[in-house]
């Protein structure tokens, strides 16, 4: 059985493993015969076959699914055991999903399922926030009328966008967050995080929020929560087939008045979510700026060149 392992290379020393005298695979080159290796077929759905084998000498890997013993008499010397399939297919589906994504401009009249915003939704909840104080809400607007009324408070090309788009939805960032503090630890405690993290999170917040202290901005910490939770979102729809456009243009106080959103609530941005028009889809990705002007090594203004050099 000849089979090749997909991964990133990494020599083995090219050590000649087969224990049966008359394997036909002797001299096979830089490849080495595996005598008698357990293996197991991956469950990963979707991936091809020859790249669902996870081999390691003397012992199954992978997925348990049906073990039995062969001897494979073509195994490529140069391959990484740890790279599986399921977290190259994860590598490959995240990458598209960050360079194919874009600021849609115009949205079809086509609905988006209950079932797939709900689960854009509980994504989004996996964003990262600061002790997991989760310092944010999002208000889902669905509706031709609630999306009318908020567009009232948008600015430009904005207005068009909120009106079209099927789904809208709108982050507010928490300038309060010590008020959900006991709820947290308790939630916390619930899931068997250790007393003496639970017990400090009323400080830390305090500390690293600035909610009492008037040298610390409250919105800037509270907005880096919120962001995290729209950036997921904007991922999270892409992935689902969907397109989003964040917007920063409106006016804030007129949101809030027409969402009835509290005092202690401030709006870092407003995502309009649907189906993309392909007639304003851009004809090419927006431009970056070259990673070496971004990216700097070990200090500030440090080159990165070594680093992004076509190798």
């Amino acid at each position: 059985m000849g089979t090749r392992f997909p991964g990133k290379k990494r020599s083995h020393g090219g050590k000649r493993l087969c224990k049966e005298e008359k394997c036909p695979s002797k001299d096979h080159g830089n490849g080495f015969c595996v005598s008698s290796v357990s293996f197991v077929k991956s469950s990963v759905s979707g991936v091809p076959s020859v790249a669902e084998w996870h081999v390691q000498a003397g012992r199954a890997t992978g997925l348990q699914a049906g073990v039995s013993s062969v001897c494979l008499s073509y195994v490529t010397f140069e391959f990484q055991f740890t790279t599986t399939s399921k977290e190259i297919k994860m590598a490959e589906h995240l990458g598209a999903a960050i360079r194919e994504r874009y600021a849609c401009k115009a949205f079809l009249p086509e609905s988006v399922s209950d079932e797939t915003l709900q689960e854009i939704l509980k994504l989004t909840q996996r964003s990262p926030s600061g002790f997991n104080t989760q310092s944010w809400v999002c208000i889902v607007l669905r509706t031709t009328e609630d999306r009318a009324a908020l567009a009232n408070a948008m600015i430009d090309a904005n207005v068009r966008k909120v009106n079209e788009a099927p789904v809208v939805v709108v982050f507010a960032a928490d300038c309060e967050p010590s008020k959900n503090v006991p709820r947290m630890q308790q939630l916390n405690r619930d899931n068997g995080a250790p007393d003496d993290f639970v017990n400090r999170i009323p400080a830390l917040v305090e500390m690293f929020s600035g909610e009492h202290d008037p040298k610390v901005s409250t919105e800037a910490w509270a907005y880096k929560q919120a962001t995290f939770a729209a950036a997921t979102f904007l991922y999270a729809a892409q992935v689902h087939g969907l397109a989003t456009c964040p917007m920063e243009g409106f006016d804030q106080a007129g949101v809030k008045k027409v969402l009835n959103i509290p005092d202690r609530y401030s709006i870092p941005v407003v995502v309009a979510l649907g189906h993309a028009n392909p007639a304003a889809k851009p004809a090419k990705p927006s431009v970056r700026f070259p990673p070496t002007e971004v990216f700097f090594d070990g200090k500030f203004g440090q080159s990165t060149e070594e680093l992004f050099a076509e190798k």
